[in-house]
């Protein structure tokens, strides 16, 4: 009796155990990784989402991106050349990081009606660039 006893004690604990060492969901993304995963972006939050409102992998990266040195050159290339998502994230970067740069971006997205997907919360919707070009623009987005 005390065998099985300690088996179902193990096994209430063994999931515990095994993920003891995980990294929480909300680890952010190494910086050299960054760039990449940010061109390749299919949604723009900023802030916390889903159920747990942790931030996204997309955002983690795109605040690892901004610890780096040549963070301002990458998010100039986010804005030329990634999916939309990914030039908006490069768009706020230069609103944050070197404004006179946003602002000789930000009139090719201002009027952008491109779709875009993002999430407040639980809640995932679809947007326009232009939309978020000008929620960033007034300071909506940090």
């Amino acid at each position: 009796m005390h065998r099985i006893a300690s088996c179902l004690i193990a096994l209430l604990f063994a999931p515990g155990l095994a993920t003891a060492d995980a990294p929480p969901p909300a680890q952010a993304e190494p910086a050299d990784k960054a760039p990449a995963q940010l061109r390749a972006a299919t949604q723009f939050t900023i802030g916390g989402v889903g159920f747990a409102g942790t931030r996204s992998a997309a955002e983690n990266a795109f605040r690892a991106l901004l610890t780096r040195a040549d963070a301002v050159a990458e998010c100039k290339k986010l804005v030329a050349s990634a999916t939309p998502a990914g030039q908006l994230y490069g768009l706020l970067g230069l609103k944050l990081q070197d404004p006179k740069a946003f602002d000789e971006a930000f009139p090719a997205f201002k009027d952008s009606k491109a779709a875009v997907s993002t999430a407040a919360g639980c809640m995932v919707f679809e947007t326009t660039v232009g939309q978020i070009a000008a929620d960033i623009r007034d300071g909506k987005l940090k």
